[in-house]
C-alpha cells in the first residue's frame, strides 16, 4: 500500500504504531524490540521499494518518530535508571558478568531446539540451567560464534537478505531477557517469537533445493520424515505433561538441578507421606540454592513431630531468612509452618521462631521483586495477628499498603485484600473493624 498509496500507507502505519505499539508494549515488555525489527525489515526485505521519492520521505519520517526516537528514550532512561533496573542482582546467586556469560550458553540451547529439538532438554523448568562463573575456552568459541553468526548475517544483505534477517531476527527478540537484566538466564517461552527468525533461514536456505528436480525428491522425504519426528516429539512430551505429578516426576528425571523441580518433588513426597524421600528432597533444595531459606523451612516442617531438632537448624533458617536470597516460594515457608505450630502440629518449633522468621524475611534487603515483598510483608502481618502480636500486623501492613500504592493499582487490592484476612483473625467484629480503621491513613479507605 505504501508503494502505489502512500498516504494511505503512511495512515495504516500510524495507526497500527500508535494504537497496537503501546498495547503491545502494554502486553510484554520486549515489545519495545518492535523498533529495531522494523529497521531490520525495511533495511533488509523492503529496500527495494525505496525508489519513489515521497515514499522514501514518508518512510523516513515513521523510521524516526517510532524506531529512532524511542530507541533514543529507551537508552536514555536506561542510563538514568541503571540502579533500578540492575538492583535485582541483589537478589540472584549471579552477578552482570556471569550472567552475560552464562547467556552465550544460553543461545546456543536456544539455537539448538530449534534445529534439532531433543525432548530430554525441553521443559518449562530451566531454573537449573549451569551459571557460567568464568570466561573460559568453551564460553568464548561459543561467543565468537554467535558474533560470526551476526556479522555474516549483515554481510548477507544484498546476497540472501531472508537468511540475513532471519538471523537478526533470531537475535533481536532476545535482546531484553537475554542480555544484562537481572532475569533467570533461561526460559523456554523466549525462544517462541525468535524461532520464526531460525525457521525463515531454514526455508530460504532450502527453497533453491526445491525447485532443483535433483534434490526435490530426496528433500521431500527427508523433510516428511522429520516433520514425523517431531510428531513423535510432540506426542511423547504430551503423555509426559498430561497431569502435573507425572510431568513433574519426568522433568525432574532429566533435569535433577532445578530448584522449582525438586520443589515440586518435595510437594509430592508430603503428599504422599513419604517423610525420607522429602526430607531428600529439602536437603537438595539446600544444596542447590544454599543462600535461600526454603529448604531449611520444609526440613523444619519435617521435623514437626520430632522431639528435637537437628542442631542449628533453627539458626540457620532465621540467618538466611534476614539476609540470603529470597524467591517467591520462600515466602510461603513460614506461613505454612507457622500454621502447622498454631495448631499444635509442630511441637519441636518454638512459636515465636515462626514469626522471627517472618520479620526477617519482610526485612530482607535482597527482596528485589514488588511481589515477593509484598507477599512477605502480608505473611509477617498474618503470622504477628496469629501470634497475638496487633502492632506489628499492623505495622507490616501499613508498609505493604505503601510499598503497593507505589506500585499499582492491583497489587493495591491484594493487599487490602490481605488486610481484611488479617482483620479476620480478630476475636470480635468491632475489634477487626477498628483494626481496619488504623490502617486507613495508609490505605485511604478500605
Amino acid at each position: 500500500m505504501m508503494k502505489h498509496r502512500p498516504w494511505a500507507g503512511l495512515a495504516v502505519a500510524f495507526i497500527g504504531l500508535v494504537l497496537f505499539g503501546p498495547l503491545a508494549l502494554l502486553s510484554k515488555e520486549n515489545a519495545v524490540l518492535i523498533a529495531p525489527v522494523l529497521l531490520l525489515l525495511e533495511a533488509f526485505v523492503l529496500k527495494p521499494w525505496s525508489s519513489n521519492p515521497l515514499q522514501r520521505r514518508l518512510i523516513a519520517g515513521l523510521l524516526l518518530t517510532f524506531v529512532a526516537l524511542p530507541v533514543g528514550v529507551g537508552l536514555f532512561v536506561l542510563l538514568n535508571s541503571h540502579n533500578e533496573l540492575f538492583a535485582g542482582y541483589a537478589g540472584r546467586d549471579f552477578n552482570l558478568g556471569q550472567r552475560l556469560l552464562t547467556e552465550i550458553h544460553a543461545i546456543c540451547l536456544y539455537i539448538q531446539m530449534i534445529l534439532l529439538p531433543v525432548p530430554a532438554q525441553m521443559t518449562l523448568f530451566q531454573d537449573g540451567f549451569p551459571i557460567q562463573r568464568a570466561l573460559d575456552a568453551k564460553t568464548f568459541i561459543a561467543g565468537t560464534a554467535l558474533l560470526a553468526l551476526v556479522l555474516g548475517a549483515l554481510l548477507l544483505r544484498q546476497r540472501a537478505p531472508l537468511i540475513g534477517f532471519g538471523v537478526l531476527w533470531f537475535f533481536t527478540w532476545h535482546l531484553v531477557e537475554s542480555t544484562a537484566l537481572p532475569l533467570e538466564p533461561v526460559f523456554e517461552h523466549r525462544n517462541y517469537l525468535a524461532l520464526m527468525g531460525m525457521a525463515l533461514v531454514q526455508v530460504a536456505t532450502l527453497r533453491p533445493l526445491i525447485t532443483t528436480q535433483r534434490y526435490r525428491n530426496v528433500l521431500g522425504i527427508a523433510v516428511i520424515g522429520f516433520l514425523l519426528l517431531l510428531g513423535a516429539n510432540t506426542a511423547a512430551r504430551a503423555l509426559q505433561w498430561r497431569d502435573a505429578q507425572t510431568m513433574m516426576v519426568a522433568d525432574y528425571a532429566q533435569h535433577p538441578n532445578s530448584p522449582r523441580l525438586v520443589e515440586g518433588m518435595f510437594g509430592i513426597a508430603v503428599a504422599q507421606a513419604n517423610g525420607e524421600a522429602a526430607l531428600f528432597f529439602a536437603q537438595e533444595q539446600q544444596r542447590l540454592k544454599p543462600t535461600d531459606a526454603y529448604g531449611f523451612l520444609q526440613e523444619l516442617y519435617l521435623y514437626c513431630h520430632s522431639p528435637r531438632l537437628p542442631d542449628g537448624l533453627v539458626d540457620q533458617a532465621r540467618i538466611l531468612a534476614k539476609h540470603g536470597t529470597v524467591s517467591p516460594a520462600t515466602t510461603n515457608g513460614p506461613q505454612r509452618l507457622n500454621e502447622a505450630v498454631a495448631n499444635g502440629d509442630c511441637p519441636a518449633v518454638p512459636s515465636r521462631a515462626m514469626l522471627t522468621f517472618a520479620e526477617g524475611l519482610a526485612h530482607n534487603p535482597n527482596i528485589h521483586m514488588t511481589g515477593v515483598h509484598l507477599a512477605a510483608l502480608t505473611t509477617w502481618a498474618l503470622i504477628a495477628i496469629q501470634n497475638g502480636e496487633r502492632v506489628v500486623a499492623e505495622t507490616a501492613l501499613r508498609a505493604a499498603i505503601l510499598r503497593a500504592a507505589e506500585d499499582s493499582p492491583g497489587r493495591l487490592s491484594d493487599v487490602l485484600q490481605a488486610a481484611r484476612v488479617v482483620a479476620e483473625h480478630l476475636p470480635l467484629a468491632e475489634e477487626a473493624e477498628a483494626f481496619l480503621t488504623r490502617l486507613q491513613p495508609a490505605a485511604g479507605s478500605l
